[in-house]
């Protein structure tokens, strides 16, 4: 595999050196071309932290695992929870459809959808693995550390949150996906560093002429490159999306670039941010001055 090239060092570090509080996103280019935003977060730190969030209404359920989420932007969701980061995280599915003009749309904003491996927020079980490729998963637990383990069947006692993927990426600082397919597209991936203080969150970008994605080896590649020695693939593809708070301005923006199109039929063509069932959040509570 080809040696991946990194450059160009982007836009926000948010610290408050009492509590050594800090979020620190990097933009990053590689020959291909590709394009993505990296960012890390340090966790067991005070005025950290990282949730697992519904991205919309939570509907009642009386059976454990089976409830259903509205969906909604990642954009909205950290907006809603006042998250100072929000990554898009649960692959999902949806019970309703609608037609646009010639399209069917199964991706709108108050659609019903349900995550389909493991959603544990706020010690509240909202959903369970529907097959065993949905077991890689990253754990945070109450005391603020982390876990990424690869068919995890039962959650540990000690989780608040939960969320899982499709493939465990990295296992122990090993590539783990050196013989899965070649084929490059937006993703989405959690990681954490080999001591477990640094939590990665990567939003690639894809499908488009400044960016054509990565295929499953090249993002474990560039994570393991970037300080990463557990990773999991989260949903990726139109769902890609990673929000970020501006400190300055109190307004949530996009860090990366949506891959999926408006169904709007207004004429030109415009990147939608694709409402999805939950999100990777964190939360930075600065020292009061």
């Amino acid at each position: 595999m080809k040696s991946l090239l990194f450059s160009m060092l982007f836009l926000v570090q948010t610290t408050a050196s009492a509590n050594d509080v800090a979020l620190r996103l990097t933009r990053i280019n590689e020959p291909g071309p590709v394009v993505g935003v990296l960012a890390r977060v340090s966790l067991g730190q005070a005025g950290v932290e990282v949730l697992v969030l519904p991205a919309g209404d939570v509907l009642a359920s009386t059976i454990p695992g089976k409830v259903r989420i509205k969906l909604d932007t990642v954009t909205q969701a950290a907006r809603t929870h006042g998250l100072t980061l929000a990554m898009n995280a649960s692959f999902f599915g949806v019970d309703a459809r609608k037609t646009v003009g010639n399209r069917e749309i199964a991706y709108f904003v108050g659609n019903l959808g349900f995550p389909v491996g493991w959603h544990f927020s706020q010690g509240q079980l909202l959903a369970s693995p529907r097959s065993d490729k949905l077991r890689a998963t990253l754990v945070i637990n109450k005391d603020g550390t982390a876990s990424i383990a690869d068919n995890v069947r039962d959650l540990p006692a000690t989780a608040l949150h939960a969320v899982s993927g499709n493939a465990l990426l990295l296992d122990a600082g090993r590539n783990a996906q050196v013989e899965a397919s070649p084929a490059k597209a937006p993703r989405s991936a959690a990681g954490l560093s080999a001591d477990g203080k640094t939590l990665f969150l990567l939003a690639i970008d894809g499908r488009s002429e400044h960016s054509v994605g990565l295929s499953l080896p090249e993002l474990a590649q560039l994570l393991l490159k970037q300080g990463a020695h557990w990773a999991i693939n989260l949903d990726g593809g139109g769902s890609t999306a990673l929000a970020v708070l501006d400190p300055v301005t109190g307004t949530h923006s996009l860090a990366n670039t949506v891959s999926d199109s408006s169904a709007s039929g207004f004429g030109i063509s415009l990147r939608a941010e694709r409402p999805v069932v939950d999100v990777i959040g964190v939360r930075i509570q600065l020292p009061k001055n």
